[in-house]
Formats: structure tokens, sequence, C-alpha cells
């Protein structure tokens, strides 16, 4: 019964998702495209409940299909959403989420540092492979989605707002994200740029109680 509360209240943050966003293309879509692809949507309203109830699918840059909760439970996760081809906000949400890295130290080994495509048109598990190279990415996890849909109930689900463009790319939010090890949102860090400190607290504050 509690699952199917749960199902009924991610199926109206998604209708409610759709027609916002549906009202922000019709407008959107009188500017350049040039424009547009620099442009940041305002992050919405994290849900309240464990993401692993999301009936999403995911395949990861090794081709191995997982669930949320496969990929994700057990440790506190650091996320964001990006595409692999953009060019301007992508790179500096993972700069961001490098410096998170770096600035928990050692407990960086007991997080999950993980990134979501939104173009699962383009982001095949191969692309995302080259992609994780390249950057250094250590031991980061890459997923695009194999379920149709799988990226849009992801993205509502953490407040983060995606608008596909005629060029082929993506305006979206600049969201890093903090999940506990039951999947369950704790913090969003909202914007490009900004000091990890609030982040890294907020990892901390979710990580296991070493004896």
């Amino acid at each position: 019964m509690m699952r199917l509360i749960r199902k009924i209240g991610f199926a109206v943050l998604i209708l409610g998702s759709f027609f916002s966003t549906a009202a922000g293309q019709s407008s959107g879509d009188q500017s350049s495209h040039a424009a547009a692809e620099h442009e940041q949507l305002e992050a919405g309203k994290i849900t309240e409940h464990s993401i692993f109830h999301l009936e999403s699918r995911w395949i990861n840059y090794e081709s191995k299909p997982r669930t949320l909760s496969q990929a994700l439970s057990g440790k506190p996760t650091v996320g964001a959403m990006i595409y692999t081809s953009c060019e301007h906000a992508c790179p500096l949400i993972v700069n961001d989420m490098m410096k998170i890295e770096r600035e928990l130290g050692e407990n960086a080994a007991d997080v999950r540092f993980t990134l979501f495509s939104m173009d699962p048109k383009q982001d095949t598990p191969k692309k995302l492979a080259l992609y994780r190279q390249d950057k250094e990415l250590g031991q980061w996890d890459l997923y695009t989605p194999q379920l149709a849909g799988s990226e849009l109930e992801l993205a509502i689900a953490l407040g983060i707002r995606i608008k596909p463009l005629a060029s082929g790319h993506f305006a979206h939010s600049n969201v890093i994200f903090v999940l506990n090890s039951e999947g369950e949102a704790v913090h969003q860090q909202n914007g490009l740029g900004l000091p990890p400190d609030k982040t890294v607290a907020a990892v901390k504050s979710v990580l296991p109680i070493k004896p």
C-alpha cells in the first residue's frame, strides 16, 4: 500500500513538472539557440521519498544494467545530471564535484560519486566510458537511461529541471545532490563554482560512524 502511495506521489510530481516545462519551452523557443544553451533553469523541490522507489532503469559505462537501488545503496552518494556533449555548465558541475571529493579527503572512499546522463540518445555506455577516461574520474560511476523516461523521472524527483532544445543541447538546472545510503536526498548544491563547504558537511553528516 505504501509503495502504491509513493508511486502516485511521484506521478503527481512528474505531471506537474511536465506542464511547467512545456510552458517554459513555448516561450524559450523564441530565443536563440546559443543563448538557450547557456540558460540555467531554476531548481525545483526535492522529493521527500527515497529515489530507490522510482521505476527508472539505468545502464552504466560498462554496459551493466542497474536499478537505482542496485547502483546507489550502501553508501552516501554525491551526484549530478549532465550530458557528455555539454560544453559549458556540465564540465563545471564535474569540476565542482571533484572539489567536493578532494575536500572529503580519506572520507571520499566511503562515498559514491555518480553522474547520470540526461541524453539517452547520444550518451551510450561507450561514450560514457570515454568521458570517464578523458575526465580522469577515478572510481566514479556513470549511467545512461536504459528505460525510456528514466532521466525525466530522476530529474523531477531530485528537483532538476531539464529542457531539450532544437539544437540537440539541453537547458538544465546546475545541481549537485547528496543522498544518504537509503537513497533519500539530504542536500542540494544549486549553482556553479560554489564553495564546497556546505556540501562536504552534508556528506559527512550521513557517513557511518567509524569505531
